[in-house]
């Protein structure tokens, strides 16, 4: 298959080996199987099917899967599914530029992190919404109550970045 000179060079270097050759030489030699990468190449497809590479957040994709999983396997249980937008995200972008409101983005992805603390799921849905899933307690609630607005002054934004969420329980 690798019928031009630029396919026939490669080197991503995703396999562990520095250049295809090298794998080649290896999996010629016995000292390797060709499964190798393929593993590593699928565990790669993977995380890249799954992840939101500008806000580095899980996607809508996974997001789903998670929460009917969590679903399933917990019927008993009521939770909170909630949905934000950031506030006049397009005139973010308009004013600073895309690459400060991508950065915006990773911002609010790190501070739902944090909030969630791995008793919750959440993912970035699309441009500037994000959707969040907790089980319906007191502290989690609180926790959520309490996430007001988001400071990138970092960025160079110097007033609050704010979401309008909505749940539905």
């Amino acid at each position: 298959l690798k019928t031009t000179d630029e396919k026939r060079h490669i080197d991503c270097g995703m396999c562990g080996y520095k250049t295809c050759k090298n794998m080649a030489t290896a999996i010629a030699y016995s000292y390797t199987k060709k499964e190798n990468c393929i593993h590593y190449m699928n565990d790669e497809m993977r995380h890249r099917l799954y992840t939101d590479t500008v806000a580095n957040c899980p996607n809508k994709e996974a997001f789903i899967e998670k929460v009917s999983s969590v679903i399933t396997q917990n019927p008993d249980k009521i939770y909170r599914l909630y949905c934000g937008d950031i506030n006049k995200y397009k005139v973010i972008n308009e004013l600073f530029g895309s690459d400060i409101g991508d950065a915006v983005l990773r911002t609010i992805s790190q501070k739902l992190s944090e909030v969630l603390d791995g008793n919750g799921w959440y993912a970035r849905i699309t441009s500037g919404q994000f959707a969040f899933f907790i089980e319906e307690t007191i502290d989690n609630i609180q926790k959520i109550n309490n996430l007001k607005s988001f400071d990138c002054t970092s960025l160079g934004i110097n007033y609050p970045i704010t979401m309008r969420f909505g749940y539905y329980s």
